[in-house]
């Protein structure tokens, strides 16, 4: 079990959020696989701010700073989707370390299924990082 929601083959279900004109999604709790995409965006951008900065990104507020010079310093590629994959995943395990409630999720809605950062238990609170 993880962060307070049963683990199972149901899905968490967004009910309700049509009133507010937003799309219907389901939340998925991550796959092995995903994990492993998490760990290799992960090692791809620490890898990056440790050779340029010689700052080892540790999921602290601290390392939002570094994530903002490598956006500053034209460091990655803006255009490329991988890239700000890993920008993203690096500020989502900060935010999942810093913010209670919050964890790693995949979203399967009207743009497909994605790996989002969301906050538990709460109708559309999540972000998508690219």
């Amino acid at each position: 079990m993880r962060m307070g929601i049963e683990s199972g083959t149901s899905p968490w279900r967004v009910e309700g959020i049509e009133d507010a004109g937003v799309m219907d999604a389901e939340f998925f709790e991550p796959s092995e696989d995903d994990y492993k995409t998490l760990a290799q965006r992960w090692v791809s951008i620490s890898s990056l701010v440790r050779t340029d900065y010689g700052y080892v990104l540790d999921q602290s507020m601290e390392d939002l700073d570094y994530l903002q010079k490598v956006i500053d310093d034209g460091r990655i590629d803006a255009q490329d989707p991988f890239t700000m994959e890993c920008l993203g995943v690096a500020f989502g395990r900060v935010m999942a370390t810093n913010e209670e409630g919050m964890d790693w999720w995949v979203v399967v809605d009207d743009y497909g299924r994605d790996l989002v950062s969301a906050i538990t238990r709460r109708r559309c609170s999540w972000m998508r990082f690219t």
